[in-house]
């Protein structure tokens, strides 16, 4: 798989809010909703309050699905989508002068709960991410036999729990001993939380690595008073960063490497060690 190449120039970003991470409830294709109606918004419409545009054929084409108007097709998936968020209060419905049209606006922009503009407790998936993910899905490119909107989950969650440290604080080495940009879980405890099987998710984190976006390593350890070397948890950090600061344009002090050696340091009390392997099970595999 071609690897995404950062850009240096100022990103833009999509926020994934914690409740739409981790709420299974939304459907599984939640945040691939979101961002396209995020990609919807007719920012000129009222400054205050920017409705979204809500057209299910333009949504879809815009996904690259094709037109289903069945009980569990896409449209009707998306209305689903868009019922639920307006029946909890994310989105309420407004005047539209075109009949063929759903009009929507953000009512709380300024909450937490807020469906784009969230402030705290989010995840961010670049734009350029998308499009790359989303030529995959448009050419039947994606690896493993994955699905574009499990991907994305699996990238919002993993962004939402990667502890981003400000910028002034990256060079100092006590700052990342003290707080590595990492995460650290089994593939069993992030399916458990975003209703999906371990399966799925280790699918999805590879073709996140192998594209370029994350970096992960398998961590094991050798069991007290024995030989035996058994897998344990993954550890998770992001493949390159972008600096908040600057405009968000690509930090380039940010080695992802020294984040995962840190955080195996400091693991190593507990019985993780520093050697590690990507190989999911086999042993003559590690060096």
């Amino acid at each position: 798989m071609k690897q995404i190449k950062p850009e240096g120039k100022r990103q833009n970003f999509h926020v994934i809010p914690h409740f739409l991470i981790y709420n299974p409830e939304f459907g599984e294709k939640r945040i691939l909703f979101q961002m396209a109606l995020a990609n919807n918004m007719m920012l000129k419409w009222n400054p205050e309050k920017p409705p979204i545009l809500y057209n299910t054929n333009l949504l879809v084409r815009q996904m690259s699905f094709s037109q289903n108007y069945n009980s569990s097709g896409i449209n009707e998936q998306v209305k689903k989508f868009m019922k639920l968020i307006e029946d909890k209060g994310y989105v309420k419905k407004v005047a539209s002068p075109i009949k063929q049209l759903t009009l929507y606006n953000v009512p709380n922009e300024n909450t937490e709960e807020n469906l784009f503009l969230q402030k705290k407790h989010y995840g961010i998936i670049y734009n350029f991410e998308f499009l790359y993910l989303l030529r995959l899905h448009k050419t039947n490119s994606m690896p493993y036999n994955t699905r574009i909107w499990n991907v994305l989950l699996v990238l919002a969650y993993l962004r939402y729990n990667i502890i981003m440290r400000v910028s002034e604080d990256f060079n100092l080495k006590k700052n990342r001993k003290k707080r590595p940009e990492t995460y650290v879980k089994t593939y069993d405890d992030i399916g458990k939380e975003l209703g999906l099987h371990r399966t799925t998710i280790e699918k999805c984190v590879k073709v996140l690595d192998e594209a370029g976006i994350i970096y992960h390593e398998q961590l094991f350890k050798t069991l007290p008073g024995t030989d035996r070397v058994v897998y344990s948890r993954i550890a998770f950090t992001n493949k390159y960063k972008y600096d908040g600061t600057q405009e968000y344009r690509l930090d380039s002090n940010y080695d992802y490497k020294k984040e995962i050696e840190e955080i195996k340091l400091q693991l190593k009390p507990y019985g993780e060690f520093g050697k590690a392997t990507n190989a999911s099970s086999d042993l003559e595999n590690l060096d």
